[in-house]
């Protein structure tokens, strides 16, 4: 099972001006992030299903999940399931990504707006670069890639 019960983020940084500090320190940040309120979206992606959450009170929509409304400041979440089917908003080739991503280049990471009005972004695999456009339908799916399960953008099977 992929579920996780917190993400650990340990950010590492070297201080080296050496115009303001004589010496180099190494400064270590541990963030534990609890995650077992948006253990569904986990579990369902397991299931090959795309869920997130919706106010109960306002009735907004957020994904990622999110378990506080930031609309009404509520904590009176409910899961909702989301459609997979979208089209292209927006997109763009990364050619110089991220240290964590520099082992994948290139890529292309898009975002897609479904019909439950809400915008997903999300690598975007399958399809050539000179085929992707603005407007076309896409296929949200689900890959375990490194041991977590990611959510994907595809080409849809009927296009305009």
């Amino acid at each position: 099972m992929l579920c996780y019960s917190s993400v650990t983020i340990v950010i590492n940084m070297e201080i080296n001006d050496y115009k303001k500090i004589k010496t180099i320190h190494t400064l270590s940040l541990q963030y534990d992030i609890p995650t077992e309120r948006i253990s569904t979206f986990w579990k369902n992606l397991e299931k090959n299903k795309v869920s997130t959450t919706q106010c109960k009170i306002c009735k907004t929509k957020y994904f990622p999940p999110q378990i506080d409304c930031h609309k009404c400041l509520e904590s009176n979440m409910k899961w909702i399931k989301i459609d997979t089917e979208g089209v292209l908003e927006t997109y763009t080739h990364v050619m110089m990504p991220p240290t964590s991503f520099i082992k994948k280049i290139p890529y292309t990471v898009g975002v897609g707006s479904i019909k439950d009005e809400i915008k997903i972004l999300a690598w975007i695999i399958d399809v050539p670069y000179n085929e992707i456009d603005v407007g076309m339908k896409m296929k949200m799916i689900i890959k375990e890639i490194d041991n977590r399960l990611i959510y994907m953008w595809t080409k849809a099977k009927t296009n305009r």
